[in-house]
């Protein structure tokens, strides 16, 4: 099982997830590569918007196929190349989240 680690003298993450997550001894691990917008068909999903939600959709279909779910998910790394795409990326996360 996963420690979630958010101490009262730090503030209140900010969304669905925790400042610090221990792993125990010997827990499985999966890496997942960088995902990109695509559909199912590997055509580009349409705004950005469509896009995020299609990245994470292959990640949620990745952990799926591992026996796995977002509860196992330790740590997100997205990059968001438009300063004005960042709140809606953060919606589409915590939607998914």
């Amino acid at each position: 099982m996963f420690t979630h680690h958010n101490p009262a003298i730090v503030s209140t993450p900010a969304s669905a997830y925790s400042h610090g997550v221990g792993v125990p001894a010997g827990a499985r691990w999966l890496y997942i590569s960088g995902q990109i917008g695509l559909t199912p068909d590997g055509d580009l999903a349409g705004d950005a918007e469509a896009q995020m939600d299609a990245c994470w959709k292959r990640i949620f279909a990745i952990l799926t196929d591992a026996g796995m779910t977002k509860e196992n998910l330790v740590k997100i790394t997205a990059y968001v190349t438009d300063p004005n795409l960042v709140g809606t990326y953060r919606e589409i996360r915590d939607r998914h989240l």
